[in-house]
């Protein structure tokens, strides 16, 4: 399950919130890898060694935006053959949506795939609002329900200010 607490490495993870400076009817696309010593999931600890890529592309259409994108994971399973654990993962995703003014809402859907321990695959709706403070400061949540495998509501909260380095 993807982690979407913290970043990693050279990693640029999809945004729960589309934005950028694409103009309308404009596809735009991003190729990402990386690396962590460590593999964490909404503060769980999920493995060693995580090896990720993904790739994402966004649509806009004046005032909707459209967003899809796969991102797979392998990781070392650090409690060996005590019990038996995924240690691979691939996730799909989509999502739909739009501006009001300073306020950004969108909709999505995830489907979490475990290749090698497909009792584990599960499915999540998610609802996430942000907004624009000022200085580039951006204060978002995000609502994620598995509606699957287990029935749960996660919430994610953050402050954020990106940079951009050529």
């Amino acid at each position: 399950m993807r982690n979407y607490s913290k970043i990693v490495g050279a990693l640029a993870a999809a945004s729960t919130l589309v934005a950028g400076s694409a103009s309308a009817n404009e596809l735009v696309g991003d190729v990402h890898v990386g690396y962590s010593n460590m593999y964490e999931f909404r503060f769980y600890d999920v493995g060693d060694s995580l090896f990720e890529a993904g790739v994402d592309l966004a649509y806009e259409t004046g005032p909707v935006s459209l967003n899809a994108g796969a991102w797979y994971g392998g990781w070392d399973n650090r409690n060996g053959a005590l019990f038996a654990a995924p240690t691979s993962e691939l996730d799909l995703y989509a999502g739909i949506g739009t501006d009001f003014g300073p306020v950004s809402l969108e909709v999505g859907y995830i489907y979490y795939a475990f290749p090698d321990f497909s009792a584990a695959d599960t499915q999540e709706i998610y609802l996430s609002a942000g907004v624009d403070l000022f200085w580039g400061i951006e204060l978002g949540s995000t609502a994620f329900w598995d509606f699957d495998l287990y029935d749960g509501l996660y919430v994610d909260t953050s402050v954020t200010k990106s940079f951009m380095l050529n």
